[in-house]
């Protein structure tokens, strides 16, 4: 008996661990179909359009995904809500920004150094792009702040975490 229930519980460890890895956002996973995304968006639309990330609200839209060869979700995109269309002042932005980089910091997530402006991946500053990451959880983080007219548009993507040491290019035209 008490053998059956540690092999259950393995194997309860063992199925949460992969779904805790392979989860995009909410009940979004890495490697749904793009039928499956629409139909969990649908579903929960409202969860959807007013994330709570670190006291600021994201929106996630299913069409900003990115998907392999075959059809499986590889990233998603979030962006302020009020930051859509035309971006948010400098001011907003910096404080959503900041607020992003807090949650990400006490989640754990640490820099990869692939921030190309500046040597300090907490510093706000417009034009760049960061990238964190949580192995752990399985995820990568791509923050970017692409510049507008008057604006800054305030970019989250989310993909599945990547060792880049174990990358395999094998097939590359280079």
């Amino acid at each position: 008996m008490m053998k059956k229930a540690l092999i259950l519980l393995s194997i309860l460890f063992t199925v949460n661990s992969f779904s805790q890895k392979n989860n995009a956002i909410l009940g979004i996973n890495f490697g749904m179909t793009k039928s499956e995304v629409k139909k969990e968006f649908k579903l929960n639309k409202e969860k959807y359009t007013k994330i709570d990330l670190g006291g600021f609200l994201w929106r996630y839209y299913h069409q900003n995904n990115t998907y392999d060869e075959n059809g499986h979700l590889t990233h998603i995109k979030l962006i302020p809500v009020g930051g859509g269309l035309y971006g948010l002042s400098e001011t907003d932005a910096r404080l959503v920004f900041k607020s992003l980089i807090e949650l990400l910091v006490a989640r754990d997530y640490k820099t990869e150094n692939i921030n190309t402006k500046s040597n300090n991946y907490l510093e706000f500053k417009i034009g760049e792009t960061y990238l964190m990451s949580n192995k752990e959880i399985g995820k990568n983080i791509y923050i970017g702040l692409p510049p507008s007219s008057n604006n800054v548009y305030l970019n989250l993507v989310i993909s599945k975490y990547s060792d880049p040491e174990k990358k395999d290019y094998s097939n590359s035209k280079l």
